[in-house]
């Protein structure tokens, strides 16, 4: 019986691209492509842009060629936010009032939320 997953034929190379921040207009090869690989996982470090956004996509290859390529996976490039500077807590009669600024530095993205631990 014919496997449909990989039309019968074990996989031979995964083949992966990043468009460098380029809107998906200029795709980079990563891995697999001028020799096989089989790897699952693959690292990216040296010119990522904090506050940007990467698109990844990956296809296989067995020995009827290449398939067509996975649709983009995308990453936004971020850190972790800078620990905020101050809290300033006030008390009015049964009402604790806890007031802070935003961080110095948001790590890139725009901050979502925040959570607050009272001890």
């Amino acid at each position: 019986m014919i496997d449909p997953e990989n039309g019968g034929a074990d996989i031979l190379s995964y083949h992966l691209q990043y468009d460098d921040s380029s809107g998906g207009s200029i795709w980079t090869d990563l891995i697999g492509l001028s020799s096989d690989s089989l790897d699952l996982t693959h690292t990216v470090s040296n010119s990522i842009q904090v506050g940007s956004i990467y698109r990844y996509r990956y296809r296989a290859k067995n020995a009827f060629g290449f398939g067509p390529f996975s649709e983009p996976l995308y990453l936004y490039a971020a850190r972790v936010p800078v620990q905020i500077a101050s809290v300033i807590i006030t008390n009015e009669d049964t009402v604790v009032r806890i007031s802070w600024a935003s961080p110095a530095y948001n790590g890139g993205s725009p901050i979502l939320g925040y959570r607050i631990k009272i001890k």
